[in-house]
């Protein structure tokens, strides 16, 4: 009874993860949805690239067709034939009443220049289908190190609120207390109980977005909603790798990097495509070549005999060559060269301002890095700044010295140097999640 019960206790639970950032990130490729889809591209591509290699192949095909006539067809034939009369028919039925027709086909292609780009089209395909496979990787990193962030900044949000809200209600209680006994008037009461209504309404706003950011997070990683993810990784941690990474971020050579971007590889891989079909056009004006063995065996009888040792059969065969020569289209294949030469074209130009943007996007992001470290840092200024002036203020409020409008307008300073502190982390990760992206050619 006891195991049992607590079998049924161990399956009630909700599953529980501990994850730090880089197991995440592991996790998350492993189970996303999207990972696997994009895996799965690259096992279509290769049963692709075997079909378009066995067009090259012999091909042998057979065919079994029998025939019974329910009612034969009859002919007429000059009776005169037969030594009737002249202008008269005789009435003639031909053949059996039942028919096995059994043949074979088998066919070799000899030559055709559209197979072989087709065979080279399979394995740009096939490198299209990886390099889709790392973009997705790389697009889900991001996500994963920005949405586990958020769930950190969230709790953060959380505390620096719930701390807020628990100061504030012992001042409420105290001056409630002093103005029941005359010491200060309603109007102190009031203003303070306004800021616990405002810290209230955000603590309820906060804690929603945790949940929101934990739903995403398990979305990322595959889990089902119910799973429970303890992050391990701190706030303090991963600032501390981000400013690191935006010191050394400048001596990146930003050339040699800019070629092994995934969306500069993307692009290259759409060139090769296109020159391609460029080719394929081309090579429509030249004639295709097959080689082919025809057999042919029927059977005939009024009566379903087919299966007999006796069976007569009759046979043919035939080998032979078949030749498509195109000769004049009438120019629909030199605007179809033409047209493809012209897509070739702007892929390269496409392709050489990829490159450009990529190197832009590098240099920005490089500086945008570096700013928002230092942002932090004056942000981690302007939050001590602003809990000592809280802090002074409150002092002043209970002793009299300050108003509670000035105590309020104290209050909610902090409040609002805690969420850009909060918000400056969030650019800081966001800026090095989106380096990460641009520098990284593979996972």
């Amino acid at each position: 009874m006891f195991a049992f019960l607590m079998a049924i206790l161990s399956y009630s639970q909700e599953p529980h993860q501990e994850l730090s950032l880089s197991k995440a990130i592991d996790v998350g490729i492993e189970n996303n949805a999207e990972v696997r889809n994009a895996s799965l591209e690259i096992q279509k591509s290769y049963k692709l690239r075997w079909e378009n290699f066995a067009d090259g192949l012999p091909q042998i095909s057979g065919n079994l067709n029998y025939e019974n006539y329910l009612e034969q067809p009859v002919a007429l034939i000059p009776a005169q034939f037969f030594g009737g009369k002249e202008g008269e028919f005789a009435e003639v039925v031909f053949g059996t009443k039942q028919n096995v027709v059994a043949s074979f086909n088998v066919s070799q292609l000899l030559f055709d220049g559209s197979y072989l780009l087709l065979i080279q089209a399979s394995k740009v395909l096939l490198e299209i289908s990886e390099n889709a496979l790392t973009k997705t990787k790389l697009e889900l990193r991001k996500n994963v190190i920005q949405t586990y962030v958020n769930v950190l900044l969230a709790q953060a949000n959380i505390d620096f609120i719930s701390e807020n809200l628990a100061l504030l209600e012992d001042n409420l209680d105290e001056t409630s207390k002093l103005f029941e006994s005359g010491f200060v008037e309603q109007e102190n009461v009031e203003q303070i109980r306004l800021s616990v209504s405002e810290q209230n309404n955000q603590l309820r706003y906060a804690k929603r977005l945790e949940e929101i950011a934990r739903d995403f997070l398990n979305h990322l990683l595959g889990y089902t909603p119910e799973t429970k993810v303890e992050l391990t990784d701190t706030l303090e941690q991963i600032i501390t790798e981000a400013i690191a990474q935006s010191m050394t971020s400048q001596s990146t050579r930003i050339e040699s990097v800019v070629e092994e971007n995934i969306d500069v590889r993307i692009a290259k891989n759409d060139v090769q495509a296109q020159l391609l079909s460029y080719k394929n056009e081309r090579a429509k004006a030249l004639p295709v070549l097959k080689a082919f063995l025809n057999g042919n065996y029927t059977g005939n009888s009024n009566e379903f005999s087919f299966l007999n040792r006796d069976q007569k059969w009759f046979g043919t065969a035939v080998f032979g060559f078949s030749a498509d020569i195109p000769i004049f289209s009438s120019l629909v294949r030199t605007a179809g060269t033409q047209r493809a030469k012209i897509t070739w074209q702007q892929s390269q130009i496409s392709l050489e301002d990829t490159k450009k943007e990529i190197g832009l996007n590098i240099k920005r992001t490089q500086n945008d890095l570096q700013l928002a470290a230092r942002t932090l840092e004056t942000g981690k200024e302007n939050l001590k700044l602003a809990q000592s002036i809280a802090d002074k203020n409150q002092i002043k409020f209970l002793e009299g010295l300050a108003t509670s409008f000035e105590y309020r307008e104290a209050r909610n300073q902090l409040f609002l140097a805690q969420q850009r502190y909060l918000q400056t982390i969030l650019d800081l990760i966001n800026y090095k999640a989106e380096l990460d992206n641009l520098l990284y050619s593979s996972l």
